[in-house]
C-alpha cells in the first residue's frame, strides 16, 4: 500500500500543477481526507482495492458546488 499511497500523492500533485498551468479544472481539487472513511460507495458495486483506497483516503472538492 505504500507504493499506492506514494503514487496517488504524486498523481494529485501533478493534477494540481496541471490545473495551475492550464486551468482545465478550475476550483476543483482532489484532497487527502483528514480522516479515513469506509463504505463511502455503494456496496453493490464491486470496487478494486486500489479504488477502495482512493475513495477512503481522498475526496474531490468542487468550490462552485451549491447544496441548496
Amino acid at each position: 500500500m505504500k507504493q499506492l499511497s506514494e503514487a496517488l500523492a504524486r498523481f494529485v500533485q501533478q493534477q494540481n500543477l496541471y490545473n495551475e498551468a492550464y486551468g482545465l479544472f478550475q476550483d476543483h481539487d482532489i484532497r487527502l481526507r483528514a480522516e479515513k472513511i469506509t463504505d463511502c460507495w455503494d456496496s453493490r458495486i464491486p470496487v478494486s482495492p486500489e479504488l477502495e483506497y482512493l475513495y477512503s483516503h481522498y475526496e474531490m472538492v468542487d468550490a462552485n458546488l451549491s447544496l441548496c
